[in-house]
């Protein structure tokens, strides 16, 4: 059971998790997940634009005659952060993770970008779907608040569907999920 606490003063800061999944299809017997793909795309492009900022930084380096040190770290360090922008965005653009709960196949598929990792789950072996709340603040000065839905099978494993800070969205996900899913 979480902590209730009561803070008077300064108003804390609350940090928000965004859905990582999106309704793309919703039927009675079918409801589709897709994931989102925004924050990696907008941050590999962020990231991506600052190491080309940075390599060319490097270039007006070597130019200037500078010591040819601080030319060659510079340079490495916006490469690296050029790779890493191009990595990200390309993972963002390639992400195709879906969450299909199908009435008439009766399971819930993980599909995910790499075949090898998608799985499913039958009806059968699902025991129930809990809601789950999630304290992630490390100070009084921050809340970062987190609502987590998971699939608890027979075997007792748990599988997450999705989280968000918003609890009637995740209740609302987890009713029509556990509806599809009787």
């Amino acid at each position: 059971m979480g902590k209730v606490q009561l803070s008077v003063g300064r108003q804390a800061t609350v940090e928000r998790v965004a859905s990582l999944y999106k309704i793309e299809e919703e039927t009675p017997d079918r409801l589709v997940l897709r994931a989102k793909k925004i924050g990696a795309v907008v941050g590999g492009i962020l990231l991506a634009i600052f190491g080309l900022i940075m390599a060319w930084g490097a270039y007006a380096l070597v130019r200037s005659r500078n010591p040819i040190g601080i030319a060659v770290f510079a340079g490495i360090l916006a490469l690296l952060l050029l790779a890493g922008g191009v990595g990200l965005l390309r993972s963002g653009i390639r992400n195709q993770d879906r969450i299909i709960f199908d009435r008439q196949a009766g399971q819930v598929r993980f599909d995910k970008t790499k075949k090898k990792d998608s799985f499913s789950i039958p009806f059968g072996e699902i025991e129930k779907f809990k809601l789950l709340f999630e304290d992630r603040s490390f100070s009084s000065k921050e809340i970062k608040v987190v609502f987590k839905l998971l699939i608890i099978t027979k075997s007792g494993d748990e599988i997450k569907v999705d989280e968000a800070f918003n609890a009637s969205k995740m209740t609302a996900l987890a009713s029509k999920s556990a509806s599809i899913c009787r």
